[in-house]
């Protein structure tokens, strides 16, 4: 004979399996987005740094006035990131990959 389960019950067990993940994928998330910031903000200082220096001497991978905007995109979106509505569930942001 089948089991037939109680949908509420499920529901509200699949909630309590949500909030009991929730600190560590918030951890998960943060360290995710830190990381992230972190690389995107030295290629943002980069090429700020090296618009000082002559064009011979750049080291800075950011070749033009676009791909630094996209630098301060991504900045926008991962700032924004932990805010969302659905974080630290949700989507992660679409990052431009300029910065890796």
């Amino acid at each position: 004979m089948p089991v037939f389960r109680n949908p509420r019950h499920s529901w509200r067990g699949a909630c309590q399996d949500i909030e009991r993940e929730r600190p560590v994928k918030t951890t998960t998330e943060t360290t995710w987005r830190d990381q992230q910031l972190s690389l995107v903000l030295n290629r943002i200082d980069q090429y700020e740094k090296d618009q000082n220096y002559p064009e011979e001497y750049r080291t800075s991978p950011i070749t033009s006035e676009d791909e630094f905007n996209s630098l301060l995109m991504d900045r926008k979106k991962l700032c924004d990131y932990p805010e969302s509505v659905d974080f630290p569930f949700g989507q992660r942001p679409q990052l431009s990959g300029v910065a890796s």
